[in-house]
């Protein structure tokens, strides 16, 4: 197989672009700048039993400008400052390109492809890749280096060294986006001698193959199949001792010697995801079952949550021609499925949403969802202190109704919400229950003559977290509008606040602010805002802070 995929490949050359579609090529203009530059300038006063959070004075000059070459892009971003000093640029360290001819995609350099989420799952390698999908035939393979040999710096031990890595695999399957059946694998492997790696930190080189199995089906439009599917054969460490084939029969399991060589820290896992649904336009209904083996992994992705087994079922009701909505899910999560832990952890996950729209003018969203953990004893009896137990409770209500008018459109909206956090935890349950409530009550308006919003509203919410109690409530107000023929516009906005801590007074919040944007030109801009909060608040300090900012911006096009 790989020297196949090597010779496959072998014409790709490696220049990092992003997909082009060469049919097209003769469109593009030869070269052209997209993007924007800004230039700003921040500013920060404080007083009172607060920290200094902000520079006094900072500045900054930043952008994103993109130049296009016949359609290929060339990325670049710089922010600098007084302690900012970040630019990127196209390195062709990190450079590939995807170009594409009809039903064919070439990929070269800098890249990454997808097989499925267990085998290859979008891993960055430095090589080449073809995908082929003439009619409903599909063809995936590619070669190339997904680690290079890495040791650790002084002053960067944080960085662990890595082995070289190279890696090839091959997708083949037949049918459409709706129903197909895709069979693969993919093959990496550690070179042991690219780097001289103590055996103190625990890195040693590996070896991986993985088979995998993707297909999807769709009945009558209303009924959808899909299935996911691995095996994985991983080596731990290349240099430990073989197995020996004739004497056990490891070949039905890892295939041939030629494949992968069975040794004793190689370790065979399965992985999985299968979903069924029916959906119409008045009722729905999936079912979800994932399954991933305990140290369950591929060197085709970066990273896997192991020995995890989920079931989800989500179903869907409307009502009066869609009016009226009903959506749920409810799932059960478990870990330790071999059995070989001291302790089993359950999550079940619930939710269940209502949205009533019985006319343009009135809605209604109700919202509840529970998160739900704990632990049972497997290998020997857990201490009911060291047990962990909780019980999430959300809960929200959302009532709306506008008002539409020649000139002006109103809205109201009031949103509840109600927060439970349960510790069942005899040792930790005192301090562990936290409840929150929160309460908004707003009226905006928009007027299309004048082009003037406003909206004001009340506020309400509570925190209670073991013994202490806080909460705040109060009223804000915000304005916009444009002038000058929609050149320049100015927002400004406003809250005030009192606190309560533990039923008694504890001072209050304000906090005003003024932002505003002048077109200079239709490619120039000039941008400026001023904030102002104080507190009084025993529990929160007592203090006052200025911020402010001017800023322009210049777009590239």
């Amino acid at each position: 197989m790989k020297k196949w995929t090597l010779g496959l490949i072998a014409l790709l050359f490696s220049t990092q672009l992003f997909a082009q579609d060469l049919a097209q090529i003769k469109n593009e203009k030869p070269f052209r700048w997209t993007g924007v530059l800004n230039v700003g300038t921040d500013f920060y006063t404080n007083s009172g039993d607060v920290p200094i959070r902000s520079d006094r004075f900072a500045w900054r000059i930043s952008g994103n400008p993109t130049a296009y070459l016949y359609g290929f892009e060339l990325p670049f971003s710089f922010t600098l400052g007084q302690q900012i000093r970040d630019v990127r640029y196209p390195t062709f360290n990190q450079f590939g390109v995807s170009p594409t001819w009809k039903w064919l995609k070439i990929h070269a350099g800098w890249r990454n492809m997808e097989f499925s989420p267990y085998t290859l799952a979008g891993h960055t390698f430095l090589g080449g890749g073809v995908e082929l999908t003439p009619g409903k035939f599909r063809f995936a393979a590619l070669y190339g280096r997904f680690h290079r040999a890495a040791a650790t710096n002084a002053g960067q031990e944080y960085f662990l060294p890595t082995y070289k890595r190279k890696g090839y695999g091959v997708k083949i399957g037949y049918g459409t986006a709706s129903n197909y059946i895709d069979l693969m694998a993919f093959k990496a492997k550690d070179d042991p001698n690219s780097l001289d790696i103590p055996d103190s930190l625990g890195i040693t080189p590996g070896e991986n193959l993985v088979l995998g199995l993707s297909g999807k089906a769709t009945l009558w439009q209303k009924i959808s199949l899909s299935i996911d599917g691995a095996a994985s054969a991983y080596t731990r460490d290349v240099r430990s001792e073989e197995i020996v084939l004739d004497s056990l029969d490891m070949g039905e399991y890892y295939g041939s010697e030629e494949a992968i060589t069975p040794r004793f820290s190689t370790r065979l896992n399965f992985a999985g995801k299968a979903t069924a649904g029916y959906n119409s336009q008045n009722f729905g209904l999936n079912f979800a079952y994932e399954h991933i083996d305990p140290e369950y992994a591929t060197m085709g992705a970066y990273f896997f949550n192991s020995d995890i087994e989920n079931y989800t079922v989500s179903p869907m009701f409307a009502f009066g021609r869609g009016k009226a909505r009903l959506f749920g899910s409810y799932g059960v999560q478990r870990n330790n499925l071999l059995g070989n832990r001291s302790e089993t952890s359950w999550r079940n996950i619930g939710s269940a949403n209502l949205s009533l729209n019985p006319s343009a003018k009135f809605g209604l969203d109700l919202n509840y969802s529970n998160y739900r953990m704990n632990q049972t004893s497997t290998a020997f009896e857990l201490s009911d202190s060291l047990k962990l137990s909780q019980a999430t409770t959300q809960f929200s209500v959302t009532p709306r109704y506008s008002v539409f008018g020649k000139t002006a459109v109103h809205t109201f909206i009031i949103n509840g919400v109600y927060q439970f956090l349960d510790d069942q935890n005899p040792l930790t349950e005192k301090f562990g229950d936290v409840r929150a409530r929160v309460g908004v009550v707003t009226w905006a308006a928009s007027f299309t003559q004048s082009k003037l919003s406003v909206n004001t509203g009340l506020n309400y919410n509570d925190v209670q977290l073991g013994d202490t109690k806080t909460a705040n409530y109060g009223l804000n107000v915000g304005i916009g509008k444009p002038f000058a023929k929609d050149r320049l516009t100015l927002n400004a906005n406003s809250n005030f606040n009192l606190a309560r801590l533990n039923g008694a007074a504890d001072g209050n919040i304000l906090n005003a602010g003024l932002t505003g944007n002048f077109l200079v030109h239709k490619k120039h801009a000039l941008t400026f805002g001023m904030h102002w909060i104080r507190s009084t608040s025993t529990f929160r300090g007592k203090y006052s802070e200025w911020r402010g900012q001017l800023g322009y911006s210049w777009v590239l096009r």
